[in-house]
């Protein structure tokens, strides 16, 4: 498992019709984001 996330203090608004999607297998991995998620995310 990855263990180098860091969090931060900073805040990213979201727009009016933003919807993040993401799917993960059953181990919690993600498979899918899409490009909200991805954005977000980075």
């Amino acid at each position: 498992m990855k263990s180098g996330i860091t969090p931060t203090t900073n805040e990213k608004r979201m727009r009016e019709n933003d919807f993040i999607v993401s799917k993960t297998d059953i181990r919690g991995r993600i498979t899918y984001g899409n490009e909200i998620f991805i954005e977000f995310s980075g």
